[in-house]
């Protein structure tokens, strides 16, 4: 399991560049209340590093502490990051859906080619985004009752 954290982490600045550059994991870990005192987390960030280490890294709660403070990016008891991570559910949970609808927006783009617009006029160019969004959804309806009716 250490191998995973491992592996998952070293990578973690590349995943930090791959999210949306108006996305301010600190703010948004004070809103949601994951972070309320900078002593247990530092910053937004490093609480997504300590939720990916724990959750798909397969780190135990005591090796979690443990590499996160050899780390240096919090100093947390196993009990106290147990807290910390149930804490972080709303962070996590608006993480986790602001992923969602960039990749639903990347998904539209590459199937439906709306990321350029054949149309040079306002109406044109609003008549042909909304009749592509409307067959985004039809196809997305047939999917799911798709998916749904399979054995």
């Amino acid at each position: 399991m250490l191998d995973a954290a491992a592996a998952l982490l070293d990578h973690f600045p590349e995943l930090l560049a791959r999210l949306p550059a108006d996305l301010d994991l600190d703010r948004l870990a004070r809103e949601t209340k994951a972070i309320q005192r900078r002593r247990e987390a530092a910053d937004g960030a490093g609480l997504l590093r300590i939720a990916l280490a724990r959750g798909p890294g397969g780190l135990s709660l005591r090796q979690t502490a443990a590499w996160a403070s050899l780390l240096g990016i919090a100093e947390l008891s196993s009990p106290g990051l147990r807290y910390r991570l149930n804490q972080a559910t709303g962070f996590l949970a608006a993480y986790r859906l602001r992923w969602q609808i960039e990749r639903a927006f990347k998904r539209l783009k590459s199937l439906l080619h709306i990321d350029r617009l054949p149309t040079r006029t306002e109406r044109g160019s609003q008549s042909w985004l909304h009749a592509h969004l409307i067959l985004a959804l039809l196809c997305d309806d047939l999917n799911r009752d798709f998916l749904e009716s399979s054995p």
